[in-house]
């Protein structure tokens, strides 16, 4: 096992991906014809993106860091039948560019079409934990979306959490609250990363524009983060990012965290990180 180890854990959702096909008619060749596949999803899709990362640029070298996703993947899902809809994802997927012949098409996203319907009770599915997880991983990651992960104390890896360097939360409305919030906001203030996309703040009281100028975005958003605005809570992390879409995000800084309230933005040090060419949504497909 590599010395330094990352542990991945949130919100796990079944994600069904559909795929365009070109068989219009029966008769035309049976491979071009939809498809359709399913997948975990939710902090699966983070713990896949750190493994890909991670992995070294020659066979021959060993990995610096490992990821460890805290759950099993079971790619047979037996629990398909029991699985709640209403934690099943769909997407539809489609070739581009439509101008372009086959061999310089890729694969994308074109609709998410969104969460199935079910009976949203709250209460997390029995996923079969991992085995071999590290007993000391320097980064534990969060990724919820919302769902029952927040309010699900034993599955926050609390020992595992004291011994970590960094804690990551990758969180989404509604933001800043919550069990999971409070508990890593008062305990771990001083090593927390918080990453809450401005759609999610957008769900909100907060008054965030779109799509006027990066200078308008930046104002909304520090004056929302300020004391008395409505994203204060945001503050009592070390590290707030908050990405603009694909075209730019904000990252605030602040040097230490030793007070459990939202601190003045005159103690953090914020800087924007943007596409000088476009603006938020500019490049949304």
């Amino acid at each position: 096992m590599p010395d330094k180890a990352i542990l991945v854990t949130g919100d796990f959702v079944l994600d069904f991906q559909i795929y365009e096909g070109q068989r219009h008619h029966y008769g035309q060749s049976l491979s071009d014809g939809v498809k359709v596949k399913y997948q975990l999803g939710g902090a699966a899709l983070v713990h896949q993106v750190l493994e890909a990362l991670l992995k070294p640029s020659k066979p021959e070298q060993q990995p610096e860091w490992q990821s460890f996703m805290a759950v099993q993947d079971e790619s047979q899902y037996d629990a398909l039948h029991s699985f709640d809809p209403s934690k099943c994802a769909y997407a539809f997927w489609r070739p581009y560019p439509k101008d372009k012949p086959p061999e310089k098409q890729f694969w994308r996203v074109s609709e998410a079409m969104g969460f199935g319907a079910g009976n949203i009770d709250r209460t997390a599915f029995d996923w079969s934990p991992a085995p071999g997880l590290p007993d000391s991983p320097q980064i534990v990651v969060f990724s919820e979306g919302g769902m029952d992960f927040r309010e699900t104390s034993d599955l926050w890896h609390d020992d595992k959490l004291r011994k970590a360097k960094w804690i990551f939360l990758k969180t989404a409305a509604p933001v800043g609250e919550g069990a999971l919030w409070r508990h890593l906001a008062d305990n771990y203030c001083d090593k927390l990363v918080v990453i809450a996309a401005a759609r999610e703040l957008r769900e909100t009281p907060a008054r965030l524009n779109i799509g006027l100028s990066w200078e308008s975005i930046v104002e909304d958003t520090l004056r929302e983060l300020d004391v008395h605005g409505s994203l204060s809570e945001l503050t009592r992390c070390r590290h707030l990012i908050i990405p603009f879409d694909s075209e730019g995000a904000l990252w605030l800084e602040r040097r230490t965290c030793l007070e459990n309230e939202p601190q003045p933005l005159a103690n953090a040090c914020a800087r924007l990180i943007y596409d000088a060419g476009a603006i938020e949504g500019d490049n949304e497909y």
